[in-house]
Formats: C-alpha cells, sequence, structure tokens
C-alpha cells in the first residue's frame, strides 16, 4: 500500500469520492486501514433514524407491515420498527459505533418504494414512539451523536419525538430544521431552549400547519427570542417574528442571506418609521400581518437597505499582478479593481511590479495577445500615469484592453451614464499612454540591441 493510504485523512478524502454505497462496503470491506474512513461516509448523511435501528441485532427489532390496498391492488405499505426487549450493553454499542459518525439526519420516517408490475408503490418507514424513550440514554453518557452538524425533523407529532430532539440538539450542531405538528409544552420548551443548546446555528427552519396569523403574544415572543440569539444566521425562515425589537435585530445581521417570515402587525405602526439594512441578504419573503394590506410590506421595503453594497471593487494593483504572477499561461482576464480612493505612488507601482517576484517570475509574464477586460474599474485623474505605467510593464497590448463597454441608469442618485463617459474617458487616456510608453521601450531596445520588438513570455 502506498505510504499516503495510511493516513486517514487521506482515505476519507478518497472516501468522500465513491460513487454508490455498494462500493463503499467494498472499501470498507477491503483491508483494516479503508474501514473506518469507508464507514464514515456510509454512515455521515442518513435518510432518517431507521437504518440506526436497522442495524441492531434482529432479536431486538421487530418490524410490522401494513399494506393499503384498492380494488385488490396494493395502493401504499406502511413498516414499523419497534424494540423487543430493553437495551443491552451490547446494544449501545452497536448503536453508537453508527451513531458517532452520523453528520446530518433527516427524521424519525423514510420514505422508499417498490416496484410491482407496472406501478411503483410507496413504502413509508417509521418507528413506534416507545423507541425515543430507548433510545434516549443516562446523562452521564457521552452523546450518540457526537458529530451531528444537520438536523431535518418534520411532522412530528409525540412528546416523545421532542424529548429525544433535545437529546439530539448540541453546540456541534448549525442547521436545523424543524417542522412540528401541534404545539405542546415539550415543543416551546424545546424552541424557547434552542438559543442555549445550538448556539452555533447558521440555518434556522421552522414551520407548522397552525395558522400563522393568529398566534399568541407567548408563542410569537418565543419564536423571536431564538432568532434573535443567533447572529451568525444565514437562512431564516420562521412563521412569524416580533416586528418591534426582533425584526430589528434579526435585519442586522451581517451575514444573513435568506429571509422568510411573517411580520406582527400589532406592533407595525411604531416602528415603520426605522429604517432596516439587510447587508447581506439576496432572498426575501415577507406575508402580510392580519389587517394589513401588501401596502404595508411596500412601505416597510422602502425603509430598507437590502445588501447595500458598494459596487466598487476592492481589488488593488499590487493585488492584480500577484494573480497575473500566479497565472503564467493566462490568455484572458475579466476583473475590476480599484484605482480611485486612494492616490497611488511610484512606490505602489514598485511593488506591484514585482508582486510576481514572490512566484520566482518577472512582471512581464502574460502573452502576447493577452486580453484584459476591466468592467467597471474606477480611475482617478491622478493615478492615470501608474496605471499606465503598470499595464505598459505588464506588455498590456492596446488593442486588447477592454473598459466600461456598457451604459447604465441612473443609480443612487447619480447619473450613471455620465459617470462612465468620465471613466471611459480616463481609461481612453491610459490606453494612449500604455501605447506612447510601449513605443519608448521600443526605441530605447532598439537603440541598445538593434532589436525595436518587445518580447512578452
Amino acid at each position: 500500500m502506498h505510504p499516503a493510504l495510511r493516513l486517514d485523512e487521506i482515505l476519507l478524502d478518497v472516501a468522500l469520492h465513491v460513487p454508490s454505497n455498494g462500493d463503499l462496503l467494498t472499501m470498507a470491506q477491503l483491508c483494516r486501514s479503508t474501514n473506518g474512513p469507508a464507514i464514515d461516509v456510509l454512515w455521515s448523511n442518513l435518510p432518517s433514524i431507521i437504518p440506526l435501528v436497522r442495524s441492531l441485532p434482529s432479536d431486538l427489532v421487530e418490524r410490522t407491515e401494513r399494506v393499503y390496498c384498492g380494488n385488490t391492488t396494493p395502493q401504499s405499505i406502511t413498516q414499523q420498527y419497534k424494540f423487543t426487549r430493553p437495551f443491552t450493553p451490547a446494544d449501545w454499542a452497536i448503536f453508537r459505533r453508527y451513531s458517532s459518525r452520523v453528520i446530518k439526519l433527516r427524521g424519525a420516517q423514510s420514505m422508499l418504494s417498490k416496484i410491482s408490475g407496472s406501478r411503483r408503490i410507496p413504502i413509508t418507514q417509521k418507528v413506534d414512539p416507545m423507541v425515543f424513550d430507548i433510545l434516549l440514554p443516562p446523562l452521564s453518557v457521552q452523546p450518540l451523536f457526537s458529530k451531528l452538524r444537520d438536523l431535518t425533523w418534520v411532522d412530528s407529532d409525540t412528546e416523545k419525538e421532542f424529548g429525544f430532539l433535545r437529546f439530539l440538539c448540541s453546540p456541534s450542531m448549525t442547521s436545523l430544521r424543524i417542522r412540528p405538528i401541534n404545539f405542546s409544552l415539550a415543543t416551546w420548551s424545546l424552541i424557547s431552549q434552542l438559543g442555549n443548546m445550538c448556539p452555533s446555528i447558521t440555518i434556522f427552519w421552522w414551520q407548522h400547519a397552525m395558522d400563522q396569523t393568529h398566534l399568541p403574544d407567548n408563542v410569537i415572543k418565543v419564536i423571536s427570542n431564538v432568532a434573535r440569539e443567533w447572529v451568525h444566521l444565514r437562512s431564516l425562515t420562521t412563521p412569524i417574528l416580533d416586528f418591534s425589537q426582533a425584526f430589528k435585530d434579526v435585519s442586522s445581521f451581517k451575514s444573513l442571506q435568506d429571509l422568510s417570515t411573517a411580520l406582527d402587525g400589532r406592533r407595525m405602526s411604531s416602528t415603520m418609521r426605522r429604517s432596516f439594512a439587510l447587508p447581506a441578504l439576496s432572498n426575501l419573503i415577507l406575508r402580510a400581518p392580519p389587517q394589513h394590506s401588501m401596502e404595508t410590506i411596500a412601505t416597510l421595503i422602502e425603509k430598507m437597505s437590502i445588501a447595500p453594497s458598494d459596487t466598487h471593487s476592492n481589488v488593488t494593483l499590487r493585488a492584480l499582478q500577484e494573480l497575473i504572477g500566479r497565472l503564467p499561461d493566462l490568455e484572458s482576464l475579466i476583473i475590476a479593481i480599484d484605482a480611485e480612493r486612494t492616490q497611488l505612488k511610484e512606490s505602489d507601482l514598485e511593488m506591484a511590479v514585482n508582486a510576481a517576484g514572490l512566484h520566482g517570475r518577472n512582471a512581464r509574464t502574460v502573452k502576447a495577445l493577452f486580453c484584459l477586460d476591466l468592467l467597471d474599474s474606477r480611475v482617478s485623474e491622478p493615478n492615470i500615469p501608474i496605471i499606465a505605467a503598470f499595464l505598459s510593464d505588464l506588455c498590456i497590448n492596446a488593442d486588447w484592453l477592454n473598459y466600461w463597454a456598457f451604459t447604465g441608469a441612473k443609480s443612487d442618485g447619480r447619473d450613471v451614464q455620465n459617470d462612465a463617459s468620465t471613466q471611459r474617458r480616463r481609461w481612453d487616456e491610459i490606453r494612449k499612454l500604455t501605447g506612447v510608453m510601449h513605443q519608448v521601450r521600443r526605441q530605447e531596445k532598439a537603440r541598445w540591441t538593434g532589436d525595436s520588438d518587445i518580447q512578452c513570455s
């Protein structure tokens, strides 16, 4: 065996690229070295808790099956699993061997199907509610799902399931999706403690079948308080948010990209004067509260500053040269740079030109027909000579330099059309200066060598 394959990290990476579970099983049985990584991948993503139940001894697990027929033809099948005796230490060892590898778990039910003749018959696999009682180990025992990061649990309708969910939630979890059918004390107890149990949540999805427009105040408060605690949220879906405080706090989260909720209309009038910043938002779904028309949502959106991004590039001259220096065979590049907000000096040009030297190359790394499109790169008047010298040193052919090839409408009170004309004029001047500098280089080379051709690598 190659020495690299003795490293678990390498074997795990190999296992992650194995296309089928059958091949992973073969890999697990191949030798002792590949067994662990292959089993890790096999059990990392489970459609439900059913595979874990089925891994237990046959004298512990019993399966019953009910076939639903229509006109004597099977229409669907329901399979239920239950335990027939108490757990033994050996049973716990088997369960823990696999549960400790689970990273993503999707609920208590599995949906399968089988082909019967020309028809596909759906199969629902579920567990008896008593199973969740048995799977709650003593508090002193280490967690059964120590690697769990992503949990989806929908259509939960028993107290026992929520007791088990409380046990699954841990500080390591980053994604949680829940859809309870009813709202018992166990449900609200779990929701109210999620902020403490799972402080690292970045994705939270919670919906239910209850009428979301007539939720009591205590329900709205619980949901809103939990959402406010996860300041690193990237995606949030909730039935409702308290508009007076929670929506304001959530809208300030710098990482929030997706938001779907209804607004608590009872407190909207006193807060519509506020402005709401959603700095990273890309998807927004807002449902109008009761007794409020869609005009309410329109007014709110007018007060939002959704993803108020500075459309100017932050790529510096030196960063551009380092990028080009790492790609000696690059034939074309489309990128925007910033040459406007800070005044460049000769030292900046020297740093940019020498940046490629960090990678063992000189500054002239591009091909003779290298095409550079600078999009809407901005340049100030004082920086024009520095940029021209930089492009000249790169041997950029002026005929293969593109910029500001589009026009726009008004934005942020500034006439983009006029601004584009100003920037295009400045880049036209840079193009001319670059051509002049190429001419000077050819003349200098001819004076010393008799050859006026400038060779770019």
